[in-house]
């Protein structure tokens, strides 16, 4: 079986129990990684961190609860690194698990994860994602792990979202831990990592699901308040740029007609003469 990586806050204790109860049986298959909380994060690590990468690729601020999320993700990449595993299972603890996923992990061997090292293995968790409908799947290229049939994505893997179920090679959790050294990403972003050659392809399956009610999601919240305040603040800025050229087209013909009144009565001077 392949080892199973669950990133959870240390007080959702909730979560966990729900999950130890799906996962009775199979307790040296699975650890917790306990989950960086991103508002207590110190602000001058923050403040330290080339932010503004994401920012302008994704046209949203970036908040302290994304920040936690891929700190703790690259913590799991880690975990993968200092155990030598050659791949791991990553969830988030708001998954949602059901048989498909107990054969799933009871199948899967490691000859699977040797020949398909350079790939990604998304189990699911697009649920309640508009994005999800423009995934372009190839029904030629798919594969057949543990059970479960995954298919390619094609050339739309910015439309494949969150991070909350799937499996990487240590290959990957290499060079994402690298690629962090000098350069900012969230963890869920699928095609800059397709743009930073870190895998192959990617490969999604529907086993695995996330809640659609998002109301208990402090990650999703904030991910749409980032896109209201980036939207009111390229607004603020465009109308600021907006009112300086207008003040710009105001002082010049200003400037212009003070120059030509001088210029008039210089001239009605001379001729007083």
């Amino acid at each position: 079986m392949i080892k199973i990586l669950i990133i959870s806050l240390k007080k959702d204790i909730e979560r966990r129990e729900k999950l130890l109860q799906i996962l009775k049986g199979y307790e040296q298959y699975y650890v917790f990684i306990d989950a960086v909380l991103g508002k207590e994060l110190d602000y001058q690590y923050l403040q330290s961190l080339p932010i503004h990468q994401v920012e302008k690729r994704k046209k949203r601020l970036v908040i302290p609860s994304e920040i936690g999320c891929t700190l703790s993700h690259l913590k799991a990449f880690k975990y993968i690194i200092d155990n030598k595993l050659e791949a791991a299972c990553i969830l988030e603890d708001d998954v949602i698990l059901g048989p498909r996923f107990i054969q799933f992990i009871e199948s899967i061997n490691t000859e699977d994860l040797k020949n398909n090292r350079n790939d990604v293995f998304i189990l699911g968790g697009q649920d309640g994602i508009d994005k999800s409908k423009y995934i372009a799947k190839s029904f030629w290229f798919k594969k057949n792990i543990g059970g479960q049939t995954f298919y390619r994505v094609m050339k739309s893997e910015r439309n494949v979202i969150r991070a909350c179920s799937y499996i990487v090679s240590s290959d990957f959790a290499e060079k994402t831990i690298q690629l962090f050294e000098s350069k900012y990403f969230l963890a869920d972003e699928w095609g800059y990592f397709k743009d930073e050659q870190l895998y192959s392809a990617i490969y999604i399956s529907n086993f695995v699901n996330h809640p659609i009610d998002l109301s208990n999601s402090n990650l999703e919240a904030g991910r749409l308040d980032a896109s209201k305040r980036y939207i009111e603040k390229k607004s603020f800025v465009v109308s600021l740029k907006n009112t300086v050229k207008r003040s710009s087209v105001i002082m010049n013909v200003y400037r212009f007609s003070k120059d030509y009144f001088l210029t008039i009565l210089t001239f009605l001077k001379r001729l007083s003469f």
